[in-house]
């Protein structure tokens, strides 16, 4: 292998400096991971060399990650089937392939290959080393349903979108008659916010933090098997879980569906599709899928902003505009929102749009370089405070078809228009989510929804009051877990008999 190759590395692995060149980490992934010589150097290294890709590509959110990934996905399968890979390595490999293809995605679609080119290979891995269990122990009767959340993001940290769900669904559920509620923390966690957020809530907690080492799959599993699970649910796609569902480590195993449809494997026995109904291309039947509402405590959706931080950041924004903003993973700001942006900005001269998030920039500031743009919008790259930024934008433009979340409901929660243009892909959580008076059904239509709520001063009010009796209504967290609670008994009644 030549020494390029080497050098490729060596940068993918040093500490990243004031500046991302995006280009040079392209060229270095894709020298890399097609040089010929590759495969001939030692499982270990091999496995490590798709790490270090994986965790420069992933800290920049490279706008290119789903074609490094298909890239990756060569040596996946392979490296599998060599009895030098161990687990560990193994695991590290499936969470940096569907990563990659996460990072990048501007629809759900773009995911579709993690089913064909991770899930496959990963769980012929699993049984080529004899951690498939077929079958499993009957659930125990006469006694409350015990029901475990397999939490791998238990931290505060801003950006965190899984964890207020995760939160809120345990606490609600803790609630009901009849059940036993467990959350294990089981890979990245802030152990003081873990166990501040399910203090004096009736959540039974258990935290095995194993970040990327995964040298704690054991640990988890007999601690499940001890606890004498029923039911486990996993809040996101993981190896962990896969892992652990293969080898059945509760008698009902089920997926809470945040975003990433194609992440199946045989053992699950229900998805919860949160937000999008189930479509011909998903890889498990009908059958095994149940549309549900996902809400979340009103604490963790409006929160009182600081006044001067307030105007702190209206002080950075041009006065006497109205100013419509989105807050989002770089990566759903696709060509077509910025086209629908451009449109608003030029018919519409005293307006400014301001954009922040984190990922790959290059696409938002090629956008705000064109000369009819200038001075015309604001680019913060970075996560910024909802609770204070909802306070300087006049209107929230959604991004599609891959939509927002929890940043759409706080900022609806502050009493700010949410625009959006309908869905095929998240269709069931905007009629769950958003004032039904604020989705529009084609691009045409959304400019003209734009253009109505900025020179109507009064409809422009009724949807901000729309939007805070959207936010409102999706704090009811008792009615979701009873929903939830509803499909989990349906499944365990079923597997009883």
């Amino acid at each position: 292998m030549s020494e390029s190759v080497d050098e490729c590395l060596e940068r993918l692995c040093s500490p990243p400096g004031d500046t991302t060149d995006y280009d040079l980490i392209l060229r270095d992934s894709v020298t890399l991971l097609t040089a010929p010589g590759f495969a001939d150097r030692l499982p270990a290294w091999q496995a490590a060399a798709i790490q270090a890709v994986f965790a420069r590509i992933i800290a920049t959110s490279h706008a290119q990650a789903g074609a490094v990934a298909a890239l990756a996905a060569r040596h996946f399968g392979r490296l599998l089937r060599d009895p030098r890979i161990d687990l560990a390595q193994a695991c590290r490999l499936h969470d940096a392939l569907w990563g990659m293809w996460w990072c990048a995605a501007g629809s759900l679609d773009d995911m579709r290959p993690i089913h064909q080119m991770v899930c496959l290979p990963f769980h012929d891995f699993l049984e080529l080393r004899g951690l498939v269990r077929r079958g499993s122990r009957a659930i125990a009767p006469g006694r409350p349903l015990r029901i475990a959340y397999l939490m791998h993001y238990a931290h505060g940290e801003r950006g965190n979108a899984v964890a207020p769900l995760v939160v809120s669904l345990a606490r609600a559920h803790a609630a009901l008659p009849d059940r036993e509620i467990f959350v294990y923390a089981v890979q990245w966690v802030d152990e003081a916010w873990f166990a501040s957020s399910f203090a004096d809530c009736g959540v039974v907690t258990r935290c095995v933090p194993q970040h990327d080492d995964y040298d704690r799959l054991d640990d988890v599993f007999d601690m499940l098997r001890s606890d004498d699970v029923d039911v486990a649910v996993t809040d996101t796609t993981s190896s962990i879980a896969s892992v652990l569902f293969a080898r059945r480590v509760a008698p009902a195993q089920v997926r809470l569906d945040l975003g990433l449809p194609y992440w199946f494997q045989p053992e699950i026995d229900l998805v919860l599709l949160s937000g999008k109904r189930w479509r011909d291309g998903y890889p498990y039947e009908a059958s095994r899928a149940v549309e549900i509402r996902l809400n979340q405590d009103g604490d963790l959706v409006f929160r009182m902003a600081d006044e001067c931080k307030i105007r702190e950041a209206r002080a950075a924004l041009p006065a006497g505009t109205i100013t419509l903003g989105v807050f989002s993973r770089l990566s759903k700001i696709t060509p077509a929102y910025l086209g629908v942006v451009r449109h608003v900005l030029l018919h519409h001269p005293g307006t400014h749009f301001l954009i922040g998030g984190t990922g790959d920039p290059r696409a938002v500031q090629d956008f705000m370089a064109r000369p009819e743009l200038k001075g015309r919008m604001t680019f913060l790259h970075r996560n910024v405070d909802l609770a204070v930024y909802a306070h300087v934008i006049d209107i929230f433009i959604d991004t599609f078809p891959f939509i927002g979340a929890l940043a759409c409901r706080e900022i609806a929660a502050q009493g700010v228009p949410v625009l959006s243009l309908r869905s095929n892909e998240w269709g069931l959580k905007q009629e769950q989510d958003r004032d039904p008076l604020s989705i529009a059904e084609d691009e045409p239509a959304l400019l003209r929804l734009i253009a109505r709520t900025l020179q109507d001063r009064e409809f422009r009010n009724a949807r901000a009051a729309g939007a805070v009796a959207a936010a409102d209504a999706i704090t009811d967290v008792a009615s979701s877990a009873r929903e939830i609670d509803a499909a989990m008994s349906a499944l365990v009644k079923r597997l009883r008999e």
